[in-house]
């Protein structure tokens, strides 16, 4: 039975995507016919167009001659165009991606109705709710979705927005969109949950249709587009776009801030150029890999990165290696996501992984390989756990290796001095994941003096100025007053020099606020909001995990810590589980394992056990961490301990071994 519903279900999957492929064409085709028809009325031969590419390359050309007019509409339906022809030139292996599809039919609709044939656009429109991506029951509800308004799809995509449901408030906003194109609060929307799921390019497209659509304009969608512009780390963009909302209300805090994050980038990108351009190589080859990859602020060139490298005595081949492996990740992210907020180092070690796991004998060939060999054997090289079984991989598949590939593949591993398993530890408990470095100080009251793990002493110790503010903005949330609350939280926030943990509170739930209240006011208890902001941290730390960004799992499982101590010790709302609390602590710091964060690790394993004792998973990460950093006794101690759940645990006998053997 289990087989045949996943049978069900891959062809549903190929069924929608047949659909939706369908449709582009049949919108390109249709198009194509309309703008030749429009070509011709203005033309004294009739042109000859292979298909919607071609066609939109001939109206361009004769634009002026076909549409005179430069109105506001023109100027907003050629930004669509733009997107039209960049997804149909997309390659025909390039996967699907439904947001980006729900995007480009819409701006064929806007094309069409541009071009007199709102037919098109009503054809399209029965095609795509008539025949939804879910095929059940679509005769029985095609007459009741006909008659949907879009005010009120619009209001239950702000109901799910409330929820945290982004996915099915993007699906409604973009159903209210084909019942009233023109509306931009509908954009604005939609742009906010792109946001949250860091779908920044189409958030940017959504909040240029919104302001297009909204002659005067409005601070909260400068604020939007300067979000995903640097979210996409277009910072001069970005900053071009916080100077127009700052236009309209100079003291906004948010663009204000923003603008001087991106004042900040382009200052430090502009000094890098310097010292790059006085002579100093390591700044020239930084600056020569950040061009290639397209690292931040950089956008990926080419010409400029071969320019520096050079500059840099790069070699030929290690500079088209280089601008491979560059183009390469840039493709791949784009397709799956990525994040620019890690370091290039980072970025480039993932990818590494990425490319090595997916290895193909056809593919030997490509000039990216030797980038991926150098990387390995340069964390080998160091020390880093794991590296020598990737390193020996190299060898034996022959990627820029010697003759002989197996002796020297063997070689590696038997000087390898620990084996990495912590995907197998992963699954063996429930929850997948990772976790641990520090952001917010210490999570569970660990900040440095003698807050430890008493609730009373830490309520004692945070009887403050800025307790009082903080305590009487949670009184106005539970009175419903968000504006209070929040103008209660920016006091706590001007105290910043005072050393109080509530300044770190205040600044968690006041992100929390903004963030949720900018579509519609939150309602409903507020502790369960609050365990529903702590699920989607561990959700997202778990996704950060899977994706290997390490570096932002430790951030999502700290954040979701620094809620479990306010909800715990500050707010005495009914508390955690120890063992889920314990299990966050054990995934944070198995993402910063990965990060060779071994000291973290320890403190983190110290707080996991403390919170449960009984996880024999928790004392054999703590005993791995604490063997790479050196510390025999802190190993043998821990074996012991972890022993007395399990006397024949092989993992901590083993360790138990190396400690002896070095001490």
């Amino acid at each position: 039975m289990a087989s045949s519903g996943a049978d069900e279900a891959a062809i549903v999957a190929q069924l929608a995507l047949a659909d939706a492929r369908a449709n582009v064409a049949f919108a390109a085709s249709l198009l194509t016919h309309c703008i030749k028809r429009r070509l011709d009325e203005h033309s004294d031969e009739p042109c000859e167009l292979l298909d919607l590419d071609d066609a939109i390359a001939h109206l361009q050309r004769a634009w002026s001659t076909c549409f005179p007019d430069a109105t506001a509409e023109s100027i907003w339906i050629q930004e669509h165009i733009a997107r039209a022809r960049a997804y149909i030139r997309r390659s025909h292996a390039a996967a699907f991606e439904r947001n980006a599809y729900d995007h480009v039919i819409e701006s064929f609709g806007h094309l069409a109705r541009f071009l007199d044939a709102p037919y098109i656009a009503l054809a399209l429109r029965d095609r795509v709710l008539a025949k939804p991506f879910v095929y059940k029951a679509v005769t029985k509800n095609s007459k009741k979705k006909s008659k949907v308004s879009w005010q009120q799809c619009k209001d239950d995509g702000n109901a799910c927005y409330q929820r945290r449901e982004f996915d099915a408030a993007m699906a409604l906003y973009t159903t209210a969109l084909w019942y009233s194109p023109k509306e931009p609060t509908l954009y604005s929307n939609r742009a906010l949950c792109e946001l949250q799921l860091k779908k920044f390019d189409l958030a940017r497209q959504d909040a240029i249709d919104a302001l297009a659509l909204s002659p005067s304009g409005s601070v909260k969608l400068y604020r939007i587009l300067s979000e995903a512009l640097v979210g996409l780390h277009w910072y001069h963009d970005a900053l071009v776009e916080c100077e127009k909302g700052l236009a309209l209300d100079p003291n906004d805090s948010v663009l204000l801030s923003r603008s001087k994050h991106c004042v900040h980038v382009q200052d430090e990108m502009e000094w890098q150029t310097q010292v790059a351009i006085a002579g100093v190589q390591s700044a020239q080859l930084e600056l020569g890999r950040k061009f290639a990859s397209g690292h931040r602020g950089y956008r990926r060139d080419a010409a400029k990165a071969t320019l520096w490298l050079e500059k840099a005595g790069r070699p030929a081949d290690e500079i088209r290696a280089m601008l491979a492996f560059g183009d390469k990740m840039l493709s791949y992210e784009a397709e799956h996501g990525g994040d620019h907020e890690l370091s290039l180092e980072a970025r480039t070690h993932r990818f590494c992984h990425v490319l090595l796991d997916s290895f193909k004998p056809s593919d030997s060939s490509q000039a990216h390989w030797p980038i991926v060999a150098s990387h390995f054997k340069a964390a080998y090289d160091r020390g880093l756990p794991g590296a020598g079984a990737k390193y020996a991989q190299i060898l034996r598949l022959g990627i820029g290796t010697p003759v002989n590939a197996a002796a020297a593949a063997d070689a590696v591993l038997h000087n390898e001095p620990f084996d990495d398993e912590e995907p197998d530890e992963i699954v063996a408990d429930d929850e997948v994941t990772p976790g641990t470095a520090r952001v917010l100080g210490d999570d569970d009251g660990d900040d440095g003096d003698d807050d430890g793990d008493d609730g009373d002493d830490e309520a004692n110790e945070f009887m403050d100025v800025a307790e009082t503010y903080f305590r009487s903005a949670w009184d106005a949330l539970d009175a419903r007053d968000v504006t209070a609350a929040m103008a209660d939280l920016r006091e706590v926030l001007d105290m910043d020099d005072e050393p109080s943990v509530f300044v770190d509170f205040a600044r968690l739930v006041l992100a929390w606020l903004e963030r949720g209240t900018s579509v519609v006011p939150l309602s409903g208890p507020w502790h369960h909001l609050l365990d529903a902001e702590l699920a989607h941290l561990r959700r997202e730390g778990d996704d950060m995990y899977a994706h290997q960004l390490y570096a932002k799992a430790i951030e999502f499982y700290s954040r979701a810590l620094n809620w479990t101590t306010l909800r715990n010790d500050v707010l005495r709302i009914a508390p955690l589980d120890a063992d889920e609390r314990g299990l966050l602590y054990w995934k944070r710091a198995l993402a910063g394992f990965h990060l060779g964060l071994y000291g973290d690790v320890c403190a983190d394993m110290e707080d996991a056990v403390d919170s449960s004792r009984n996880n024999i998973a928790f004392y054999r990460l703590w005993a791995k961490a604490a063997l790479l950093d050196h510390d025999y006794d802190a190993v043998l101690d821990v074996c012991d301990d972890g022993l007395q759940l399990d006397p024949h645990d092989k993992d901590l006998l083993s360790l138990q071994d190396d400690a002896e053997a070095f001490l």
